[in-house]
């Protein structure tokens, strides 16, 4: 894999990391920007964290299944 590729993975696993630990955090920054204030109108706060959490989970988790299958992008 090139550099490039290596930084697109880096990039999933942070932005995962990043929102788990703010809807583990519940973090009012977080649920209040925006961005993310339309799927707390959806969902409620908890559903949103739940959510986020999730998503968070799945960009960990493909960046780790790139990084181990060697993607080719």
């Amino acid at each position: 894999m090139k550099t490039s590729e290596y930084m697109v993975l880096i990039v999933f696993v942070v932005a995962g990391l990043f929102s788990l630990v703010a809807s583990i955090g519940n973090f009012d920054w977080y649920f209040s920007s925006r961005k993310a204030s339309g799927i707390v109108q959806w969902f409620g706060r908890t559903g949103a964290r739940i959510f986020y959490g999730l998503l968070g989970l799945l960009l960990i988790v493909c960046g780790v299944a790139f990084f181990l299958t060697g993607y080719k992008g």
